[in-house]
């Protein structure tokens, strides 16, 4: 399978299909009613209603979004030549990833935050040796905001995008106003929508009680240590990988590369942070996979099969793990 994985063949993406179904089986079949005792939505995503109807419907477009978040990673990489040669393996392996966390197998705040963080990091990759990148910037600063405005605690990300920036492109004061400029106009945006048509009370109160909340009495389990704990070492294999693995020759490559390992650090801290939910893991995913892929690319062959055997080993005993407990409960 990891010569599949590796080659560069249109199989891969009905493989990717019927990988991803098979990891989100469980959650198809039985539709177990979410685990956790907290909200997870806000003034701009709110809650599918308790229906088996509008279950099944968050979770299919919850499998639809995802698929094509994958599709979305394999264009992006082979135009960027952010993981060289790796063809469809980010795909694939970010599709497997969604089966880590089966509770997270739904449309969440966190899900499409993830998608407008990753759009926003590939706009600034693209202002890459460009001789004016107001546009990208722009852009970047926009979809960075967007995903605040869903996941309220991303706010760090603001200043992670201008660290992006830094690394890989030298940076101009005005191309700051610019993003500066972008974040603010979409706030303002957004709050004059709710001013218009919404509640703004509401939203004051929903991102405030958002803002404060801490989920330590429900993340530092023994249940979250045991299914958690393989995307910790993946993340770092991942991040030590990059400096010992398949060095990439182009500077473009190198520069991405180096802002992906940041980002992976900063997300992994929050996650393990009591300030984050068990579902912000999904905002690890897209990074996982493209450092994961330059492992099973660049790795020498005995230590590919190690980690891709370890990565599938560790897939299916999280999903034995949550499904035995899903049940134990329903």
């Amino acid at each position: 399978m990891i010569k599949l994985v590796k080659a560069n063949s249109p199989i891969n993406f009905v493989l990717m299909f019927f990988l991803m179904f098979l990891v989100w089986a469980f959650k198809f079949y039985y539709m177990p009613t979410e685990i956790e005792v907290y909200d997870l939505h806000n003034y701009f995503l709110p809650q599918f209603p308790e229906t088996v109807f509008m279950k099944y419907l968050s979770a299919v477009l919850a499998f639809i979004l995802y698929y094509g978040f994958a599709l979305v990673i394999i264009k992006i990489n082979s135009n960027l030549m952010i993981i060289e040669n790796a063809y469809q393996a980010p795909g694939i392996l970010f599709v497997l990833f969604t089966g880590f966390f089966i509770n997270a197998q739904r449309i969440l705040p966190e899900t499409i935050a993830s998608i407008f963080l990753f759009i926003a990091v590939i706009r600034v990759f693209g202002a890459y040796k460009k001789h004016s990148a107001m546009i990208n910037i722009l852009d970047a600063a926009i979809l960075v905001a967007i995903s605040t405005l869903l996941v309220h605690k991303l706010v760090f990300a603001i200043p992670l995008i201008i660290i992006v920036l830094y690394i890989i492109t030298p940076v101009k004061f005005k191309e700051l106003i610019v993003f500066f400029t972008g974040v603010i106009l979409t706030y303002i945006v957004a709050i004059t929508i709710v001013w218009l048509w919404g509640d703004i009370e509401l939203l004051y109160q929903t991102a405030k009680s958002t803002i404060v909340s801490e989920y330590a009495n429900y993340k530092y389990t023994s249940f979250n240590y045991v299914v958690f704990l393989p995307i910790g070492l993946l993340s770092l294999i991942a991040i030590i990988s990059r400096f010992t693995i398949g060095i990439p020759k182009k500077i473009s490559t190198r520069r991405f590369q180096t802002s992906i390992v940041l980002i992976l650090i900063i997300l992994s801290l929050f996650f393990i942070s009591p300030f984050s939910t068990n579902e912000s893991v999904v905002l690890m995913f897209p990074w996982l996979s493209l450092l994961i892929s330059n492992v099973l690319i660049n790795a020498k062959k005995i230590f590919v099969s190690m980690i891709f055997g370890g990565f599938i080993l560790s897939l299916l005993f999280v999903q034995v793990i949550q499904i035995v407990y899903y049940m134990s409960l329903y």
